[in-house]
């Protein structure tokens, strides 16, 4: 049990150092080159997207040769896991709560405050 949570808390932290990441590139404050890049990327994206990431389908639409920067950033994926969660990425949480409460839902729905929140 100890094995599986640590590398819950390992994966965790690596889901909580990219949304971080996320949060700092919409800020537009650069500390580089490659922040200045990604950050004007993920702008341009959720421009397109009317305050979402888009679509491939979308993209190919734009003029703005998203797909080509889009690729080089590692694909939609990758920009959306700076932004988003996904079950993917929830999955090392959901499952560090059900070892913690040795997977016994019934002491989850009686919490009287949102632990899950910020995530």
């Amino acid at each position: 049990m100890r094995d599986v949570l640590d590398a819950c808390y390992r994966e965790i932290d690596e889901v909580e150092k990219k949304r971080s990441y996320g949060e700092h590139l919409l800020l537009m404050k650069f500390n580089n080159a490659e922040e200045e890049r990604l950050g004007t990327l993920l702008a341009d994206l959720l421009e397109a997207g009317g305050g979402k990431i888009p679509s491939y389908a979308t993209i190919i639409s734009k003029k703005q040769n998203l797909v080509k920067r889009v690729a080089e950033a590692g694909g939609l994926d990758c920009i959306r896991g700076l932004i988003y969660t996904n079950p993917r990425t929830m999955f090392p949480f959901y499952l560090a709560v059900l070892c913690q409460t040795a997977g016994n839902p019934t002491p989850i729905a009686k919490l009287k405050i949102d632990c899950l929140e910020p995530h």
